[in-house]
This record gives structure tokens, C-alpha cells and sequence, in this order.
């Protein structure tokens, strides 16, 4: 591989049945401009075809997209072996759902490249809910005591950082829960931005990020609640109230979607606006 003139930026992707969505994840990556970029697939045994396309997109871009298919204990002990297989100075993770938006490393690259001393930057990214509405998220000016109450500052698949980072601070936790992963990071260094969308993240009902299981939903929000607490959110931060809801909706068997939660939302931001 020839790896002169820049960074080699590895991005990695825990999957598991990952179809139809992989093929567009591959797609997008395989198709950045960047020349020195490699594309890191970490199957934990998927029986729905998963493994044979991602096999056959290896076989298409050897020097870009490498794979192993076996057992683990979920995503984040995915993403921790995808890490160890890199080979690049410069990490990001992205779901088997997420798309890597067209000159997103070319971007990236330019900024590490400008900016030596930095170790983290993130930037926009496309959110597209089940109907196909889509919202850009953008970076703000970063505050930690928001970010840790309501964990909207940072999106994952928009997010790069070097290697000494991970290093650093360690994996994501074995859960996966990549909130709590940059929290640890927003503690040691400075959080950059860049005005570019870099990534589209799936909101539909049934993906990781939102899922159709009141109890699975209830669990990703406990773990966000925790994570909060251990690095100084309150028991009243939208983060909490989030899951208090997640909780008492899987209790009960309803879904999250009522007015209720709407009800939460608003009290959320009350307490946060008298704070």
C-alpha cells in the first residue's frame, strides 16, 4: 500500500446481520476521494449474507477494506479488536447503518495535517428519520457541563481522533456505549470542529440508535443515565429524565412516542433553564 503524502485514517465498523444497510456503509467508504484510508469490518458471525458481500468488497478493494468474522461480546468488544487491527494514525467508527458523506476524510485529513497538536475533531452530520426527514446536526461551540447532561455536542460517526488518544483513554466500553467513550475523551483534550456534514446517521425505528424494543431502549438509555452520573450529570438532566421515561414505557409494555415524553422533554428544559 502506498502510504506517503498524508495519513493513513482507518475507520472501523462493528457489525452483526448487518444487511441491506452494509452495502451503501461499504459504498461510502470505498468511494471517499482520500487515497490512504482503510475500511475496518468486524463481523461478530452474521447468517444473513453479511460476511460474503463484505468478503467480496475485499476481494474488490484489497487495499482498502480488511475483515474478520468470529465471535465477541458485542459492539464495543468489537470496535476495541477493529482498533487493534488498524493500522492508521487517525481512528473514527462507523455503524454498519451510517454512511461516510462524500470528501469527509479528505476533510478530516486536511485538518490533522494543519493542526499536529490536535486530537479530536468532529463534524456535521445527517440524521434521516423512517419517513426520510432529514436534520443536519452541526457542531456548536463545545461545553462539557452540557455535553455530559444531554450528549448532543459529539456524533460518533463524525468523529476523528489519533491514535494515542484510544491509547490514552482506552476503548469504548464493552457495552458500547460511545457516549461515555467521548466523555473520557472531552476530559483530556480539546474538542475541535470542522463546518462540514461527515457522516448520515439512521434514525428509523429498528436501527441501534433507536430501537424498536421498549426493554433494548430502556437499557441504551440506563447506560447514557450512567455514564452521565460517573462524569457528573444530574439526576435531573435530560439524560436522566430520558431513561426515567425509557424505564417506566418498558415497565408498562408502551412505546416512547407518547406525549408524555414530550411532557419530559419540556421539563427537561425547564430544569435545565432555571439551572
Amino acid at each position: 500500500m502506498n502510504r506517503t503524502g498524508g495519513p493513513l485514517v482507518s475507520i472501523v465498523t462493528p457489525v452483526l446481520n448487518g444487511m441491506p444497510d452494509i452495502r451503501a456503509c461499504l459504498d461510502s467508504v470505498a468511494t471517499q476521494t482520500y487515497p490512504h484510508i482503510e475500511h475496518i469490518l468486524v463481523d461478530g458471525c452474521s447468517t444473513d449474507g453479511t460476511v460474503e458481500l463484505i468478503a467480496d468488497y475485499a476481494a474488490r478493494y484489497p487495499d482498502r477494506v480488511r475483515f474478520t468474522s468470529e465471535p465477541d461480546s458485542g459492539c464495543g468488544d468489537a470496535w476495541a479488536k477493529g482498533v487493534r487491527m488498524a493500522h492508521g494514525q487517525i481512528l473514527g467508527c462507523l455503524g454498519a447503518d451510517d454512511l461516510c458523506e462524500p470528501g469527509a476524510v479528505d476533510a478530516v485529513a486536511v485538518f490533522f495535517r494543519e493542526h499536529p497538536d490536535a486530537m479530536f475533531v468532529h463534524g456535521g452530520c445527517r440524521q434521516v428519520w423512517g419517513d426520510g426527514t432529514a436534520v443536519i446536526h452541526r457542531p456548536t461551540p463545545f461545553d462539557y457541563r452540557t455535553f455530559v447532561r444531554t450528549a448532543r455536542h459529539i456524533a460518533t460517526p463524525s468523529s476523528y481522533y489519533r491514535r494515542e488518544l484510544v491509547e490514552h483513554v482506552g476503548p469504548v466500553e464493552e457495552c458500547g456505549n460511545d457516549f461515555e467513550f467521548m466523555l473520557r475523551v472531552a476530559r483530556v483534550c480539546q474538542v475541535h470542529s470542522l463546518d462540514a456534514t461527515l457522516s448520515t446517521l439512521s434514525r428509523r425505528v429498528g436501527t441501534a440508535f433507536n430501537p424498536l424494543d421498549p426493554v433494548r431502549r430502556a437499557v441504551s438509555f440506563r447506560d447514557d443515565y450512567e455514564a452521565s452520573r460517573r462524569h457528573g450529570g444530574g439526576r435531573l438532566s435530560p439524560i436522566a429524565l430520558r431513561y426515567y421515561w425509557a424505564a417506566l414505557s418498558a415497565r408498562l409494555g408502551i412505546q416512547p412516542t407518547s406525549r408524555i415524553a414530550r411532557g419530559l422533554s419540556a421539563a427537561a428544559r425547564a430544569v435545565r433553564a432555571h439551572r
